[in-house]
């Protein structure tokens, strides 16, 4: 009887470890902190392009008041448009740079949250732009 209670708690002290080491390294391929999620890459993509060309057509409807005059608002959008235009950009460039060889781990995982907190200005700018003055542009709708 006692041989088979040592047996049995030799049995779970080995398989423990093992299964703990098996969680670890799923977790690890999981959150490998050396690439961008595809899935994460392009919604990145699509939220800092969808809103630099909200802004940029902002700028554009408001661009001239009815005596001609370039407003503040235009001002305002304007400066949002080039500073939008320049994070999908360099978001892009990082994402081209990450794929590259040219950077060793280091670089690549600083790079790559740098990348991150872009992705997050580009998804939060938008809900701090007033709706009056920058309307969401209505879907095009697929023909059925």
């Amino acid at each position: 009887m006692m041989r088979w209670i040592v047996v049995l708690m030799a049995a779970v002290l080995f398989a423990l470890p093992a299964a703990a080491c098996s969680k670890e390294s799923k977790k690890k391929k999981a959150e490998d902190p050396l690439k961008v999620d595809p899935a994460e890459r392009d919604r990145g993509l699509r939220a800092c392009k969808a809103y630099a060309e909200r802004v940029c057509r902002c700028a554009k409807t408001n661009k001239t008041n009815e005596n001609n005059e370039t407003n503040k608002t235009y001002n305002a959008f304007k400066k949002l448009c080039d500073e939008a235009e320049t994070h999908k950009t360099s978001l892009q460039m990082v994402i081209d740079t990450i794929a590259s060889d040219q950077v060793d781990n280091r670089e690549r995982v600083m790079l790559i949250k740098g990348a991150r907190r872009t992705i997050e200005t580009c998804f939060a700018a938008p809900t701090k732009l007033d709706e009056r003055a920058c309307p969401v542009a209505p879907r095009k709708r697929s023909s059925d």
